[in-house]
């Protein structure tokens, strides 16, 4: 029997809907960025009958743009809890309820991040084995930059990026004077950039790398060709990409995994949305890459 796309969101959202995970619990830390010493705000929402005998997978949310955990805006974690899962939120340095100086996305965020994820896998409630991070449009420069510099601490099961600026000129939509935020730092600013811009940090990742990408991004519009760069530098080079990550796809089964692609012949994208991805279909996302087991081909 074949399984449409519409019954298999369904499933989905039947499961998030299961009593069997129905109470959700929260709990908040603190983690120390160990480069700017600033202490950073974290918190975990995850099943109540969590405990050390019974672990759950978790994953770490990076909202779009300069957006911080405690103030997300575009994500709501109850689903995914009643799903099974321990969702987790923190503070970037200079945001929100953390200490410490903003750094647009750059090294020393990247850091706090590291510390952040060092943090939730140790927790007695999580299967430090199924650990993986989601990130949302401008949060992709923090999470891969994090997953790039320190692929393997801990060990980070997959990533999902769900629509992110590959790079400096799609950050600043090619240094429109409109987009502001960056503290007066054109693109011309060669090693200010460097460190944020994904397209470079993803080449050193070794978890499983999905990228997310509708017909119509959220902010480039039609330009999507920052996707197909994400997923060549991302996928491993015996498939022609640049990286050694161990799986690599754009959206769902519709694409092959471990396959780079040119302007002249894309990927299939979604059907365009207004907003971020529906919580059911990530959801799906969540399900689908914390559940299988990735090694390249």
């Amino acid at each position: 029997m074949k399984v449409t796309g519409a019954l298999m969101r369904m499933g989905l959202l039947l499961l998030a809907m299961s009593p069997a995970h129905a109470q959700v619990a929260q709990e908040c830390f603190s983690a120390v960025n160990p480069t700017s010493k600033a202490k950073l705000w974290a918190t975990a929402f995850y099943p109540s009958d969590a405990s050390e005998k019974k672990k759950y997978p978790a994953f770490v949310f990076v909202p779009g743009g300069l957006r911080f955990g405690s103030k997300p805006g575009e994500f709501e974690p109850s689903a995914f809890v009643r799903a099974g899962f321990v969702v987790g939120y923190f503070d970037p340095d200079g945001r929100g309820e953390s200490a410490g100086s903003e750094d647009w996305n750059g090294k020393v965020h990247q850091d706090g991040l590291h510390a952040v994820l060092k943090l939730f896998a140790g927790l007695k409630f999580v299967n430090k084995d199924n650990l993986g991070v989601l990130s949302y449009s401008l949060g992709l420069a923090l999470a891969a930059g994090a997953l790039g510099r320190y692929p393997d601490d801990p060990p980070v099961k997959y990533f999902i990026d769900m629509e992110g600026p590959s790079d400096r000129i799609y950050i600043t939509k090619h240094d429109d004077p409109s987009i502001r935020g960056f503290d007066g730092h054109t693109t011309k600013d060669e090693d200010w950039w460097a460190e944020r811009e994904a397209v470079r940090s993803i080449q050193n990742i070794h978890c499983a790398y999905l990228r997310i990408q509708h017909e119509s991004d959220h902010a480039q519009r039609e330009d999507k060709q920052h996707a197909i760069d994400m997923i060549d530098a991302s996928t491993n080079t015996k498939f022609g990409g640049k990286c050694q990550a161990l799986w690599t796809r754009v959206n769902g089964a519709e694409n092959e995994p471990n396959k780079t692609y040119t302007k002249e012949n894309p990927p299939k994208w979604l059907p365009n949305r207004m907003g971020p991805p529906s919580p059911t279909d990530t959801l799906q996302w969540v399900l689908e890459m914390s559940a299988t087991g990735r090694k390249a081909r």
